[in-house]
């Protein structure tokens, strides 16, 4: 897994492409994206539907009201998953609450 960092307010765009056993490329049933961030020193998981784009399935999150640091994510459908996770950063000059990591 690869930890990125990503600046606060950009709208984070994800991309999956979906295999079956046989390393080919299939259509899953309703794809969701989640994501856990903390907002106002709160923890929050949002869950969206992921959209076709050709064999590609997309989904996107605003990170405009996320607190700075660790932010997760997954795309799951049909018992299939992928995890990972990204550094949300800003300074004081960039809007919202900065906490530290």
């Amino acid at each position: 897994m690869i930890i990125k960092n990503v600046t606060r307010g950009t709208t984070v765009k994800f991309t999956s492409e979906f295999y079956n056993a046989n390393n080919e490329v299939i259509t899953p049933a309703s794809p969701k994206l989640r994501v856990y961030y903390r907002s106002n020193n709160e923890y929050i998981t949002v869950e969206s539907d992921m959209t076709a784009e050709g064999a590609l399935w997309t989904g996107s999150w605003d990170s405009s009201n996320a607190d700075v640091g660790m932010v997760q994510w997954n795309i799951s459908s049909s018992g299939v998953s992928e995890d990972g996770a990204f550094r949300l950063i800003a300074n004081h000059a960039n809007f919202g609450t900065v906490n530290p990591i």
